[in-house]
């Protein structure tokens, strides 16, 4: 007995039950209290050199957070340095 099944076919017949299967009865947004502030143990001195990518900002508060004190950055991308320009961030004269 031969089954003239293709993938294609087997796939559509099955993904419209697929997606039924995975749709949640009822979405609740749950969210994890926010931790008390309390003061890192240790800190950690460190310099940002080149700023091509937003995910530095992202690494640069969470380092701060977590204790480091940023101590001076460095780019030749001079638009990106004054975009990362907040309070506490001195950029360098040279490069290190």
């Amino acid at each position: 007995m031969a089954y003239d099944v293709s993938r294609r076919s087997w796939l559509m017949a099955g993904l419209p039950g697929a997606a039924l299967a995975f749709q949640p009865a009822e979405v609740q947004e749950v969210t994890a209290p926010a931790a008390p502030a309390e003061k890192p143990r240790y800190s950690v001195k460190f310099a940002v050199i080149g700023i091509d990518h937003n995910h530095i900002n992202g690494i640069t508060d969470a380092l701060k957070r977590g204790g480091g004190q940023l101590v001076k950055v460095h780019s030749s991308n001079q638009t990106a340095l004054a975009a990362f320009q907040k309070p506490g961030r001195r950029p360098a004269k040279t490069k290190f």
